[in-house]
């Protein structure tokens, strides 16, 4: 039986958390501003050395005219050409190494910040736990223990979606998303990498959907904005069911369905149907159906 996989409670995976993080165009503002400043500094050095080595070939063009019988003209012209190049080869790697080091540092920042996130409801998982040992409720202190094994289970099934950008997008989701909450519901079962084997594009997809979500999601003062994702499979039909459920404010409501059939791109076809909720809020249930490949 599928369970809710609540976020906050999720094991990380190392493997394509670079790629989940630049999912996040704006989330992160802190970090990410800073990693693009340090990036357009590094650019526009690489940028003005490339045109210093471009312009300064001037010189041996211009001893190369002025002396052409001469044969040192030409050497230097050779030689001259080769250094720039040379150069310009080692500013591009130097650039290339730096901001390969500057991602790195940004998704060891977010890892961090996810691992304290995950580890501070643990702990309050466990002191609940251990409150209620000492207070001799043990059979309050089994259900702690029991909702734990759950969401121990529901992690392994997330984890073992097949998509490592994907599964790594689903736990960073807290850490770097501050206007609504990710819950996710996988059934038994469900492999992508199994599922669709020749594609690597279905994560993006996915990913994408969930962004269109998070774009439109208004600032939770009122209530919780929540979006639950279930995957489930309909064995007759052949097709993967990816349920989408949100409830709170949403903005730019009209234009959403759109978006989300762009976002499949031929994937497969978005249903929805829209249900009254509290004052406030609303709730809005759409799904994905992809048919699976023969």
């Amino acid at each position: 039986m599928a369970g809710v996989f609540a976020l906050r409670d999720a094991s990380f995976p190392i493997h394509g958390i670079m790629g989940a993080v630049n999912r996040f165009p704006q989330s992160g503002a802190v970090c990410k501003e800073k990693r693009n400043e340090t990036g357009k500094v590094s650019t526009m050095d690489k940028k003005k050395w490339q045109i210093g080595a471009a312009a300064s070939l001037v010189v041996p063009i211009t001893a190369l005219l002025l002396w052409r019988e001469a044969g040192w003209s030409l050497i230097l012209f050779v030689v001259w050409t080769i250094a720039a190049a040379a150069a310009a080869v080692a500013l591009e790697r130097r650039h290339g190494r730096e901001q390969t080091i500057r991602m790195r540092e940004h998704s060891n920042r977010t890892l961090i910040r996810t691992l304290s996130h995950h580890r501070h409801d643990w702990l309050n998982e466990l002191q609940l736990v251990y409150g209620y040992l000492r207070m001799s409720k043990s059979d309050k202190a089994v259900g702690v223990v029991e909702r734990i094994r759950e969401r121990m289970n529901h992690d392994s099934k997330v984890t073992h979606l097949g998509s490592p950008e994907l599964i790594a997008y689903f736990l960073t989701f807290r850490t770097l998303c501050n206007t609504m909450r990710l819950d996710v519901e996988v059934e038994e079962g469900i492999y992508l990498d199994r599922l669709f084997p020749n594609s690597d594009k279905l994560p993006d997809v996915i990913i994408g959907l969930v962004n269109a979500f998070r774009r439109r999601a208004a600032s939770a003062e009122v209530s919780a904005n929540v979006l639950k994702v279930s995957f489930s499979k309909l064995e007759k039909e052949r097709r993967l069911v990816i349920a989408l459920g949100y409830e709170g404010e949403l903005a730019s409501i009209d234009s959403l369905e759109s978006e989300l059939n762009g976002l499949l791109d031929g994937w497969g076809t978005i249903a929805s149907e829209e249900a009254g909720a509290e004052e406030h809020t609303k709730a809005h249930r759409m799904a994905a159906h992809i048919p699976l490949p023969a």
